[in-house]
């Protein structure tokens, strides 16, 4: 009697990085671009990021280790490293987003782990990732004005809840 993950483990071993390179640009070539300087950097359109990540973990690239957000004045780009245990396989995802407006589809469909890293980008770059399961602050109050971590960010010496926000 053979086993379904059977057939499914014996793919993903099949599944290095030179394979799903191949498999990516099959797929999606029209909405990704590989990065010149290094082979596993890809830069995908927001309107694609789900499917592409879903995809993605379907082939092997289980585990979510981080994802970090980048402001570059006139736009932002949210980075997700992906890693697949099986083959030791590690691939950078980017989504570049607008400045004024910045909001992508949250990726806690997908993976348990990105709930408190979306959060984090949230608060402290101001990032709105959309469908996501529990939209709080988690590093700041609710109240503190702005993103800290924000190339606009401008910080005002000042009293914050009665506690100074410089040392002297």
């Amino acid at each position: 009697m053979k086993n379904d993950n059977n057939k499914e483990s014996i793919n993903q071993r099949n599944i290095n990085q030179e394979n799903i390179k191949k498999l990516i640009d099959d797929k999606f070539a029209a909405v990704i671009v590989w990065d010149e300087k290094n082979d596993n950097v890809l830069t995908v359109q927001k309107a694609s990021l789900v499917a592409l990540m879903k995809f993605l973990k379907e082939n092997s690239y289980d585990f979510l280790a981080d994802i970090t957000a980048v402001d570059y004045k006139d736009k932002f780009a949210v980075v997700y490293q992906l890693y697949q245990f099986l083959n030791s396989g590690h691939l950078t995802v980017r989504v570049e987003l607008d400045h004024d407006k910045p909001q992508v589809e949250s990726m806690c469909c997908l993976w348990d782990a990105a709930n408190w890293l979306e959060r984090e980008i949230l608060d402290l770059m101001g990032v709105e990732f959309l469908n996501h399961p529990d939209p709080r602050r988690i590093l700041l109050n609710d109240d503190f004005p702005g993103h800290p971590l924000r190339k606009d960010y401008v910080h005002e010496p000042s009293k914050y809840q009665g506690r100074r926000s410089i040392r002297k």
